[in-house]
């Protein structure tokens, strides 16, 4: 048996976010968050048409993000990165 909605244990409505709140969030356009949806590039889910993403889930995408580009040679913020290049001319 369904339980009503107002006795679901759901979450406060603040930890969805859209599409725009959280481009806002992270900074970039709309459209670059909209296409990385698309693309399973960050944790989202279709709601009807429209995309949300749980705050929890933003966060811990953003922590792992991060991690992985501070561990890879190359990536953004290697200060190693344009030596690593002329070392292979």
């Amino acid at each position: 048996m369904t339980k009503p909605p107002e006795e679901m244990n759901l979450r406060e409505d603040a930890s969805l976010l859209t599409l725009a709140e959280a481009a806002a969030r992270l900074r970039i356009s709309t459209h670059t968050l909209y296409k990385m949806c698309r693309e399973g590039e960050i944790p989202a889910r279709r709601v009807g048409r429209q995309w949300r993403i749980r705050v929890g889930d933003l966060e811990d995408w953003l922590t792992g993000t991060e991690a992985k580009s501070s561990a890879r040679p190359g990536s953004a913020g290697d200060p190693l990165e344009g030596i690593r290049e002329e070392g292979k001319s």
